[in-house]
C-alpha cells in the first residue's frame, strides 16, 4: 500500500485483488479496458471516467504485476466463456 497508496487490496470470489481505492473497479479492468485503446492513458481515463492521475497509478501496477494482473484477464475470459456454455440461448456480451 505504501507503493501504490490510490489502490487497496480486496478479498473477492477470484482472491484477492487490486482496485482503485474510493471505486468499484479492480486494476485488471483498467487493463482490460487499456489494451483496447492500445495502452494509451488518456484515452483509457475517458473511457473509464477517471483522472490521468488515476490511470498513472494503475498503469504502474500492471507493469509490475503483469502476470497476476494477466491471470484475473484469463480468469474473467473463462468465466464469460463457462457462461456462455450454460446458456446457449443467450447471448454474452462484453464490455
Amino acid at each position: 500500500l505504501r507503493e501504490f497508496p490510490g489502490l487497496e487490496f480486496r478479498d473477492t470470489a477470484l482472491g484477492r485483488q487490486a482496485f482503485l481505492r474510493g471505486s468499484r473497479l479492480p486494476i485488471w479492468q483498467v487493463a482490460r479496458i487499456a489494451h483496447d485503446y492500445d495502452e494509451r492513458p488518456a484515452e483509457t481515463a475517458l473511457h473509464l471516467g477517471l483522472t490521468n492521475g488515476q490511470v498513472a497509478l494503475a498503469f504502474a501496477y500492471i507493469r509490475l504485476y503483469r502476470d497476476e494482473i494477466d491471470a484475473a484477464i484469463a480468469d474473467n475470459e473463462a468465466a464469460a466463456d463457462r457462461l456462455a456454455l450454460t446458456l446457449p440461448a443467450e447471448q454474452v456480451v462484453t464490455i
